[in-house]
């Protein structure tokens, strides 16, 4: 997969086709840092354990059912866009990490398997092969790197690499073994705690006892603390002229407004303009061809209307961790700052200081929008008044909307109403005088009585 940044955020890129895209806002982002990815481990603990003996390795007979497994993708698929298509390497590699890890931890802290057993191929390959499902991998044409013998060799190469030996007793050649049961999926769970803690000391703006340091030292007093635990990420950079996309997989419903070069208009343009110089190409330092002076002149009327930018950076990557790393990356070089929004829990790029509520609109309504539902839903169940003035105002309104009485009839049966509401918040009206006057007024010739009232006393 490839990462095309553009000054609006990045699009996914694979074999030539633009996956998904993400804009200035970072909302995938902050969506995934908040997911609960906490069943992981126990829904694959049970996927386990109906297709093998973690203790005698025995393999069961009942293999069929993959419910757990297919919670485990729709949990993945809805943390991230990335995992959408990722979805069957992630897995694949948590079984056999999970596998190895389980060897390791049966020879040297259970003593239940011999090493000289666990390296033999065929005996390996039955055992992993009986955790991939045929769902994920059918016919076996395994994603390259994470195949049974892709892991065999890894776990070889591990055994070999710490000097493990079935006739030592040495503890010190078995420090790296794990001493507790392996958890499958801890390696997601893991990066998504990384991400966070990332975000949280590098570009919080409400971190408690980091929000007055300045961003470098933000990183220098990250870099110091998580030196030891800090991956090393490792992509490969370039530099284009030209996107490296041409078409995009998605439809339009799903496609970001930014991502104009993935639309078929657009590509169409492109050809049109620039279809002269695709098939007579020319050497720029003679000059340009009497033949192409028109096409050029097109192309340069064309471009004046649109913002474009110097080059495209294109960023190799191979895993999520690597997608994560750039964009984290991205936004510390943007000058970024982010806070948790106070109703939802979830960050949001933070441009002013004292805003508060990010702009998701998940049922509808903004979070600032919620919380002024909220507020004044609870300012009815706390005010009786509110809940009569209310319940009148509904009424009324649509006796509007009905053109029963007039819109300035409303509004000046309203003007009082809510002068005698505030009158009873006050303490200066009791609130049953101010039931008493909303039942005298409840009548359609009241309101309109009210009205003549006041037009009457205008024209005095």
């Amino acid at each position: 997969m490839y990462i095309n940044v553009s000054d609006k955020g990045y699009d996914c890129i694979k074999n030539n086709a633009i996956l998904f895209s993400t804009d200035e806002s970072h909302y995938y982002l902050f969506d995934y840092i908040a997911k609960d990815l906490s069943s992981l481990p126990e829904l694959f603990k049970q996927y386990v354990s109906k297709r093998l003996d973690t203790t005698t390795f025995e393999e069961k007979e009942d293999q069929n059912k993959i419910d757990e497994l297919n919670s485990i993708k729709e949990i993945l698929v809805s943390a991230h866009p990335y995992y959408e298509y990722a979805y069957k390497e992630v897995i694949l590699n948590a079984i056999g990490k999970y596998f190895n890890e389980l060897l390791v931890y049966s020879i040297f802290e259970k003593n239940l398997l011999s090493l000289d057993r666990t390296l033999e191929k065929k005996w390996y390959y039955s055992k992993l092969t009986c955790l991939m499902p045929r769902s994920v991998v059918p016919y076996s044409c395994y994603p390259t790197g994470f195949s049974p013998l892709d892991f065999y060799n890894k776990y070889k190469d591990w055994v070999d690499c710490q000097d493990y030996s079935p006739q030592s007793n040495d503890e010190e050649l078995v420090i790296y073994a794990p001493h507790e049961m392996p958890v499958g999926f801890s390696e997601e769970i893991q990066l998504q705690n990384w991400a966070h803690g990332l975000l949280y000391f590098l570009l919080d703006r409400t971190a408690e006892h980091l929000k007055d340091l300045t961003l470098s030292q933000r990183i220098w007093l990250y870099g110091n603390i998580f030196h030891s635990q800090e991956p090393k990420i490792q992509v490969v950079r370039n530099l284009r002229f030209s996107p490296l996309a041409i078409y995009s997989i998605l439809p339009d419903s799903k496609r970001n407004t930014f991502n104009e070069q993935s639309t078929p208009d657009y590509r169409y343009k492109m050809q049109e303009l620039f279809y002269e110089f695709y098939v007579n190409r020319f050497n720029a330092k003679d000059g340009i061809p009497t033949n192409l002076v028109k096409p050029l002149s097109d192309a340069i009327k064309y471009v004046k209307t649109l913002k474009t930018e110097t080059f495209h950076e294109e960023y190799k990557i191979n895993n999520f961790q690597d997608l994560l790393s750039i964009e984290i990356m991205l936004m510390i070089q943007s000058g970024t700052r982010i806070r948790r929004c106070d109703n939802c829990g979830k960050y949001f790029v933070s441009l002013k200081r004292n805003t508060k509520y990010c702009k998701r609109n998940g049922s509808g309504l903004s979070c600032a929008d919620e919380i002024r539902r909220k507020r004044s839903q609870k300012k009815y169940e706390e005010n009786p008044e509110y809940k009569l003035y209310n319940r009148a105002y509904k009424k009324n309104y649509a006796r509007v909307s009905s053109k029963t009485i007039t819109q300035d009839e409303f509004y000046y049966w309203d003007n009082i109403a809510k002068a005698k509401r505030d009158q009873v918040m006050s303490g200066k009206i009791g609130i049953s005088d101010f039931n008493d006057w909303l039942d005298q007024t409840n009548s359609l010739g009241s309101i309109k009585k009210l009205s003549r009232e006041h037009a009457k006393f205008k024209g005095l």
